[in-house]
């Protein structure tokens, strides 16, 4: 499934309904698609936030997919080029007061999915994120 969307945080109801659209067709278990709502919120709010994103820089485009055993998120922009995965996860040791503000939502992508990729090509940042499903008894 492939979608676009504004660079307006209401599109997250956008996103969400073509997630859950996706992840009953695809017969996606719970746990998978309670994942990608978490991952989706996350992404596409740091995008449409800080990314610099407007409408006459293009769509973001949200790509959901079934891949063997595993699902797979895309999401590309044409915002200011940043790899949310090139930061430490943050020192969850440390009391809050003392940790460095920002960090935990990408540190949850990263427990919700198991693999986070980025790269930068034709003037877009493309966010590649996979999950391992849970075969169906």
């Amino acid at each position: 499934m492939r979608i676009e969307l504004d660079n307006n945080i209401n599109e997250l109801a956008t996103a969400m309904a073509a997630l859950g659209e996706f992840a009953a067709s695809s017969q996606l278990d719970q746990s998978a698609t309670q994942a990608a709502e978490v991952v989706l919120d996350e992404m596409l709010s740091n995008i449409i936030r800080y990314g610099g994103v407007g409408p006459s820089l293009g769509p973001i485009i949200l790509e959901l997919d079934k891949e063997g055993d595993s699902l797979v998120i895309r999401i590309s922009d044409c915002g200011v080029p940043f790899n949310p995965f090139d930061r430490p996860p943050p020192d969850l040791d440390l009391p809050l007061e003392e940790r460095e503000p920002g960090g935990l939502g990408i540190h949850l992508v990263r427990n919700f999915m198991d693999e986070c990729g980025y790269e930068y090509s034709d003037n877009r940042n493309i966010v590649t994120m996979r999950r391992t499903l849970t075969p169906s008894t």
